[in-house]
């Protein structure tokens, strides 16, 4: 993944067209693009102005961190200590389930020396593993180098909470800390070995190369360093003021710490070689260039003597797809020397079309030409009749499997069969070229005209214990054995193996699939454990004797006993929804059967409320034991479960759909509000242990009403969307998150008061208005405003009524995502009281203990902070009973002082209807499945209507369709401009659907598991309408299928994305 071009100025027309979004797949990182433009546009600076240096947990299990400076932000800091930490072993990690020694976590490459030993680049642990030679799976490594340890280490320059200098025995895989989540950051590299059999290495974010002095009969601290001055410094040379372009430093990474938004220059990969000469050839990534070092005598020369891709070692032009010379680069990635030639082989360009390998024949000279290139995709003006496997990039028509897309690592082919393969990880395979550039072979499909991935029994390789596999996402440098093994990294599928080992020739069997002879690593990322989560979302605690901490983890529910007494990286005591801590990775055939577990809640009297995707578990309490099968006390299903215990509704008793992503108990009534984000609404259940009732409901007219704020996707007082958190305060007041991550939704939080939650006989949509808004200067704002909250995500109060708020990661810095107020039930637009600076990633949950402590949960940093805060003393009144105070508070006028002004920020629209006609059926409505469909015989036609209404005086860039493919197609998809917008969600069918209208554009999907990106930007910059309708409309018989707004996983819903 990429972006195309460096140096991007994101509020230049000019540059309009070298804006690419990044194309999700199951790991690659769309979220970056979105941080970018949202920092942008918040005018924020990511760097770090606290101090970089953090104390340990000690003896006492303290972090001591007080700094109440205001350098970055107005509002006053409140004072924290760090009490305890569970998920993490100090205050410094980050890490996704258990690092150990036979496991890594988006592995990035395999460089094999000449005695067979084994380097893997362990992106996501930040470190490299060394293995003294290959003896089957499941091996533990003998070396570690970047982290002191082989387990529970993997910081980037040993801390990933705050921006850190390097050392000589720390690298930095990964832009800590402006990681916001590790599952979406791999990163990729190409190491090199001398005769010597010395390691040199890139260093991505410290932007330096670094060499170690045969690691494995040494020691693993580095011994020299090319790019910086010394072993402590990281600033790139990219060419701003202070830092140019030169012959002897680089640029694959700044991530924002001179000044720009993070990501302006970023590279995913970049990579080293040494060539028989033993000079030192490095790809300057994000210069868009190639580095000869010469050698010296004994040593390599700190400052290059030829530069490829450049003129000289000062320019750093970017050269554009279609029309790039055979002298010009863009993001180089990897290099290698041909043995018996000569030839330098570079891998250049991302996207296909783009993307080759360019190949220079000595003697070499500075700015020279390549003599070919092989691996470059075929492409064209004029759409093909038949755009099987066919994509429209950048203003040309692309044959997808004709070539590279997104080329990665390279090797030569041992055999000889062949000359060179190539990890083509767009296409999900790696490609053997002969040496004029034709296909002879591929590994991971079962022949070159397939890239489909993630599932699909007719596609990629056998491994070596004769099961299926797929070659997912396949990255990285190619290592190669003396043998003639050839070893590939795979990232897409947590579920294979890391590294898969093939000989050389290719070995098949009959149906023509390439079989493995071996593989290095266990499956899954790093190990699942007792001490450690994998994105956990939703918390709770009980009270009393028995008291016991509850996380949600995944597929699992983790519990704590006694969680006041619980020290740093505490084991839990239980685990529900799997045999043992480390068993069942899939958590299938369980009680939760591989359904992910989200918010929770508690009913005093001893009941565990939990959220899953369409259903509500509810556990006795305390948790007594572990188990896959868990003994639940009773669940409450979506109406999509026809079960008797579905929730229905108080009028006629009809089952109610909902998809739950926030649960709030109302001690004071024993209702159970419910956030329902896929219909934009709040429903209030009614004994919900018995006869659950919906006797009320927030944000929807009625029961068939699903559409955000009512129709507009301008914020309304009365309306929501994408509600996620729920909490009640100490008065029987609902809070309401009306936001979701990534800055979708409202980006607020908005009150309902008590009084107002009381259901009125014969009127269950009473469209009530909320009385308060947080985090926006009024009730139709969803702007990013300085010193607020970007988007909220979670809430708790104290005894007193106090509130502390917890920010999205998109929209806040680091240290500035926790919120203090002092009075939240008062007032109607209400401000932050205080900033706590507790550097965090995606928070999720909040609460506060009876011991006064307050518990925060950080959903992508892996962690739960038990934390001490120096909170003002109490000046509001407490409740004191249940049920009988009523508070009707005078609201204070706030006036705001200032208005914010946001230009140019990346916002997305979501869909207000889709559905989809089926001609078997003409009379049917599918306006509430989970899943749009497109084929013919029978024919299938998916509609989806957008509301446009704010983009209304904006101007933006560019617009870009995503759709999530949970079922590809290789035939075209037809995407039409539809005139009448009358249709509705739930009332379309095959025999009254609207006429198609012009044509707009075509598109393949043919990768499942991601998002498929739609480039409408001409199409919308000419459009007038404020509603718009989209029909999606093919000729082929293979069906095309993906995800509906319908849906509780808001990480794959339709969106329209605008900048």
């Amino acid at each position: 993944m990429s972006i195309e071009d460096e140096d991007i100025d994101f509020f230049n027309s000019e540059n309009k067209e070298k804006i690419k979004n990044f194309l999700l797949t199951s790991l690659k990182i769309l979220p970056v693009l979105i941080l970018v433009a949202a920092m942008v546009g918040a005018g924020l600076n990511l760097r770090n102005t606290q101090n970089p240096q953090s104390s340990a947990v000690g003896i006492n299990n303290k972090i001591n961190n007080s700094d109440t400076s205001q350098a970055s932000s107005p509002l006053p800091t409140l004072p924290y200590q760090i009490d305890t930490i569970l998920g993490q072993p100090d205050d410094k990690e980050t890490m996704t389930n258990r690092i150990v020694a036979n496991r890594g976590f988006h592995i990035g490459g395999v460089h094999i020396d000449s005695t067979n030993r084994v380097y893997v680049f362990d992106s996501g642990n930040n470190r490299i593993l060394g293995f003294n030679s290959y003896t089957g799976p499941n091996q533990n490594a003998d070396i570690v180098i970047g982290q002191g340890q082989f387990t529970d280490r993997g910081t980037a320059n040993g801390n990933n909470t705050v921006y850190s200098q390097p050392s000589n025995n720390t690298i930095a895989t990964q832009p800590y800390p402006n990681v916001i989540s590790t599952l979406e950051s791999p990163r990729l590299t190409q190491m090199a070995t001398d005769e010597e059999d010395n390691l040199y290495t890139v260093d991505l974010e410290n932007n330096r190369i670094l060499f170690y002095r045969s690691p494995f009969t040494t020691d693993t601290i580095a011994d020299d360093v090319w790019g910086q001055p010394d072993m402590n410094s990281r600033n790139p040379s990219c060419g701003q003021s202070g830092f140019p372009v030169s012959s002897s430093a680089f640029c694959f990474s700044d991530d924002g710490i001179l000044g720009q938004p993070a990501g302006i220059h970023i590279a995913f990969m970049a990579g080293v070689t040494i060539d028989p000469s033993g000079n030192l050839w490095i790809t300057d990534t994000s210069n868009n260039r190639i580095l000869r070092f010469p050698k010296e005598n004994s040593t390599i020369s700190k400052t290059a003597d030829l530069v490829l891709g450049q003129s000289d070692f000062t320019t750093r032009y970017p050269a554009y797809p279609y029309t790039k010379s055979l002298a010009q680069m863009q993001k180089p990635l990897a290099l290698k020397f041909k043995p018996k030639t000569g030839e330098l082989y570079v891998v250049e360009g991302e996207w296909a079309g783009e993307a080759r390998i360019l190949v220079f024949t000595p003697p070499f000279t500075n700015g020279m030409r390549a003599t070919r290139e092989i691996g470059r995709a075929i492409y064209q003006d004029t759409q093909p009749t038949d755009s099987t496997n066919w994509e429209y990039i950048s203003g040309k028509w692309v044959n997808l499997t004709t070539g590279l897309y997104w080329p990665r690592g390279i090797a030569f082919d041992p055999s000889g069969t062949g000359d060179i393969f190539a990890q083509d990880s767009g296409n999900n395979r790696t490609v053997l070229f002969a040496s004029d550039g034709a296909i002879i072979d591929v590994i991971g499909q079962p022949n070159p005209d397939v890239r489909g991935c993630l599932g699909r029994t007719d596609q990629g390789f056998i491994q070596f214990d004769g099961n299926k596999a797929n070659l997912c996402q396949s990255d990285g440098e190619i290592g190669v054995d003396s043998s003639g093994n050839i070893y590939l990294s795979t990232m897409g599928n947590a579920d294979e193996k890391d590294i898969v080992r093939f000989s050389t020739p290719l070995t098949k069997n009959p149906s023509g699939l390439v079989i493995s002879n071996g593989s290095l690593l266990h499956k899954g990322w790093n190990q699942y454990s007792g001490k450690t989560f994998m994105n956990g979302y939703g918390m709770s605690k009980s009270y009393g004797t028995s008291s016991q901490l509850y996380v949600s983890d995944r597929q699992r529910l983790l519990v704590w006993n006694n969680p006041s007494s619980l020290s740093t990286f505490a084991q839990a005591d239980h685990v529900v929804g799997q045999d043992n801590f480390e068993s069942n990775l899939n958590n299938n055939g369980g009680i939760f059967n591989a359904i992910g577990l989200g918010a929770q809640t508690i009913d005093p009297a001893g009941k565990l409320f939990l959220a899953s995707d369409n259903r509500i578990y509810i556990f006795n309490i305390p948790i007594t034991s572990s188990g896959k099968n868990y003994s639940v006390y009773k669940m409450l299903y979506s109406d999509w479960q026809n079960s008797s215990q579905n929730i229905v509704w108080a009028d006629d008793g009809s089952p109610v759909t909902f998809n739950p992503a926030g649960l709030a108990f109302d001690s004071r009534t024993g209702a159970l509000f419910i956030s329902d984000p896929d219909r934009h609404r709040i429903l209030r259940v009614k004994n919900p242990l018995g006869a659950a009732t919906v006797d009320l409901v927030i944000g929807q007219p009625d029961k068939s009403s699903s559409a955000q704020n009512l129709g507009s996707l301008n914020p309304v007082r009365n309306g929501l969307a994408s509600p996620t958190y729920l909490s009640i305060d100490n008065f029987g007041n609902l809070y309401v998150v009306d936001a979701s991550y990534e800055l979708n939704g409202n980006r607020r939080l908005l009150r309902f008061n008590a009084s107002k939650l009381t259901p009125q006989s014969g009127n269950i949509f009473p469209l009530t208005n909320a009385d308060a808004v947080f985090s926006k200067s009024s009730f139709t704002s969803r702007n990013l405003e300085p010193n607020q909250p970007g988007s909220p995500t979670a809430v708790g109060f104290d005894s007193a009524n106090r509130m502390l708020l917890l920010s999205d990661g998109y929209g806040n810095k680091f240290d500035e995502r926790v919120y203090f107020y002092e009075t939240p039930q008062l007032g109607e637009v209400v401000y932050p009281d205080s900033l706590i600076k507790i550097p965090m990633s995606q928070g999720s949950s909040v609460l506060f203990s009876d011991e006064g402590k307050l518990i925060l949960q950080d959903h992508t940093w892996n962690r739960l902070l038990f934390t001490t805060i120096s909170l003002p003393s109490v000046s509001t009144p407490t409740p004191t009973g249940p049920i009988k105070i009523t508070l009707t508070p005078t609201p204070t006028t706030f006036i705001p002082t200032k208005t914010p002004t946001i230009t140019q920020a990346l916002f997305t629209l979501g869909p207000v209807a889709d559905s989809y006609v089926n001609s078997n059926y003409p009379n049917n409505n599918s306006g509430k499945e989970a899943d749009l469909k497109v084929k013919t015989s029978p024919t299938k036609i998916t509609f989806m209507k957008f509301d446009l209404t704010p983009l209304a005086g904006k101007i933006f860039r560019s617009a870009k369709l995503k759709v999530w493919v949970n079922d590809p197609s290789n035939g075209t998809t037809n995407l039409y401009l539809v005139p009448d917008n009358s249709w509705v969600e739930t009332g379309i069918t095959f025999n009254n659907q609207p006429a198609l209208g012009k044509l707009i554009m075509s598109f393949t999907a043919n990768a499942s598991g991601v998002y498929k990106e739609i480039d409408i930007t001409n199409f919308m910059k000419s459009n007038p309408n404020k509603i718009i309708t989209f029909a999606f409309q093919t000729t082929s018989t293979n069906e095309l299928s993906f995800k509906s707004k319908n849906i509780a996983d808001t990480s794959r819903l339709p969106i329209l994305i605008f900048q």
